[in-house]
């Protein structure tokens, strides 16, 4: 063991270990996956006070494709718990791992503004949308995934 690994591992004796790895990450990964639905739903209502009733939102959530993003929204934040926690829980035996993961999940933050953009196309071709409304989904949905991340 060289002088760099033995001075990671006196640093991490001095911190204390939890038992369990805290269920809070999970529903702050599950808030930041899935609050930008809601918001989305928001805004485009709001955005058509004044208007006929907007079929674009009542359609497009009614759609097999926002189940569908949904639901990957919602897993992926469950996969990534399971695997990361025992990886993290377990740094003591694999300490490189462990930053491995920590580094992973940092940029892994990206994924749900992926989503949100494929969701955009799936709505379209789902809804065989025009240009105008793609637009519109797509300004609804991309602001609302930033405002609310």
């Amino acid at each position: 063991m060289n002088k760099v690994e033995k001075n990671i591992e006196k640093a991490f004796t001095y911190a204390k270990q939890p038992e369990k790895f805290p269920i809070s990450l999970l529903f702050l990964d599950l808030f930041g996956h899935l609050f930008w639905i809601p918001g989305a739903i928001a805004l485009a209502l709001i955005s058509t006070i004044g208007s006929p009733p907007n079929y674009l939102v009542a359609a497009t959530v009614k759609s097999a494709s926002f189940i569908v993003v949904t639901c990957i929204l919602a897993i992926l934040p469950v996969i990534k718990y399971r695997i990361y926690s025992r990886v993290i829980m377990n740094w003591k035996e694999d300490w490189k791992k462990a930053g491995d993961v920590v580094a992973k999940i940092k940029r892994m933050f990206l994924i749900p503004i992926f989503l949100s953009i494929l969701a955009v196309v799936a709505f379209a071709i789902e809804l065989k949308l025009g240009f105008a409304d793609v637009l519109l989904v797509s300004i609804i949905v991309i602001s609302a995934e930033i405002i609310i991340g």
